[in-house]
């Protein structure tokens, strides 16, 4: 079994518009996003964690529910985010 990774929200790096690297807090709109299209308690969980805490302990059901989530983000935020999540 594959231990957890711990996954920090409000320190996701993205490359800005001019190429520069920097650290965005995404922990209160990536957590009300999957709050907003919850299906389950554990979605709803999931959410209020991020919200709240800011960051999660890494399940393969968790990764596959924020990577659903954050399609709803722009190009280059997604596309930070799946990097960060697979590269911890």
């Amino acid at each position: 079994m594959e231990k957890n990774k711990k996954i920090d929200f409000r320190k996701v790096p993205v490359i800005n518009i001019d190429g520069k690297m920097e650290l965005a807090d995404i922990s209160k709109t990536l957590g009300n996003l999957i709050f907003s299209s919850a299906k389950d308690i554990d979605e709803d969980t999931l959410s209020k964690d991020i919200y709240h805490n800011g960051e999660i302990d890494l399940t393969d059901k968790s990764k596959d529910t924020i990577l659903e989530s954050a399609k709803n983000f722009a190009y280059f935020l997604r596309e930070s985010l799946k990097k960060y999540i697979e590269s911890n």
